[in-house]
């Protein structure tokens, strides 16, 4: 064997990757990618929860706010499970005897929950907290429920 055989021979071994070192690679990312996506979800679902629970006390805050103006529910939305429908979000943002706003909202955009319910408010049941005579129930479709007094 002269030398040129044996030169090209060992720089022949040396130029690529093995197939058993690609497949360890790409195992190792697909198991990073799914943890990634694993984290990704429950990021998504606790800032929903987040959401949903900021938009309930902004509400109720509402709800609550109206009643300190004028010492009763509205005619239009009393009764049990209200839903957060144009007519009562338009009471909120003014349509009501004072004009006041008192929840400010997009009205090209529905009021919904972040996995595209209605809210619902329940207006029957009521507490003496003071001289205040209020209490709002926010339902949320097939999720937690909030109480805010």
């Amino acid at each position: 064997m002269n030398m040129k055989t044996k030169m090209s021979t060992c720089s022949r071994t040396v130029k690529g990757f093995t197939l058993i070192e690609l497949l360890t690679v790409i195992a190792i990312i697909g198991i990073l990618a799914g943890l990634m996506s694993v984290l990704v979800a429950t990021a998504r679902a606790r800032a929903a929860r987040t959401k949903a629970q900021t938009e309930v006390r902004e509400l109720a805050r509402a709800w609550k706010a109206y009643w300190v103006a004028y010492q009763k529910w509205p005619s239009a939305v009393s009764g049990q499970n209200v839903p957060m429908d144009t007519t009562a979000l338009s009471i909120l943002q003014g349509n009501n005897p004072q004009r006041l706003i008192f929840m400010e909202l997009d009205p090209s955009k529905p009021f919904l929950d972040p996995w595209g319910n209605t809210y619902y408010v329940d207006f029957s049941a009521s507490r003496n907290i003071g001289r205040e005579h209020y209490q709002t129930v926010i339902f949320l479709s097939n999720r937690a429920r909030y109480k805010y007094e």
